[in-house]
């Protein structure tokens, strides 16, 4: 089974050094996408970039869980079986199921709206 792995990140420095990482540690780039996260005062959740990478084992899901970590991601989730190949994608960041980690400095993890591709 698939499974998309999220890092949510409040630079786009940060955001960008990690799909640089994870392009060069064998992720192909079809299965890197970047998101805009855009404030909700509602919610009040603050902007921010949001990297979504299809992991096809346990082997990349661990890479890209380990990369997005490393790069300062303020949290990390899951969402199993979301990315339809071909077709574009059904993957939408606000029905990510499981959340992995969150740093101390980060918002509620169900603060996902007003996303934007990139």
């Amino acid at each position: 089974m698939k499974t998309i792995v999220t890092g949510k990140f409040a630079a786009g420095k940060q955001a960008a050094r990690a799909v640089d990482k994870l392009l060069h540690s064998c992720i192909r780039g079809d299965r890197v996408r970047t998101y805009f996260l855009n404030p909700s005062a509602p919610r009040r959740h603050r902007a921010g970039i949001l990297v979504a990478v299809e992991a096809t084992d346990h082997v990349s899901e661990a890479l890209a869980v380990n990369i997005l970590r490393q790069h300062g991601a303020r949290s990390i989730e899951r969402a199993a079986d979301a990315w339809q190949e071909g077709k574009g994608t059904a993957f939408h960041p606000v029905s990510l199921s499981s959340l992995l980690e969150r740093s101390a400095t980060a918002e509620h993890p169900d603060d996902l709206h007003g996303i934007t591709r990139h």
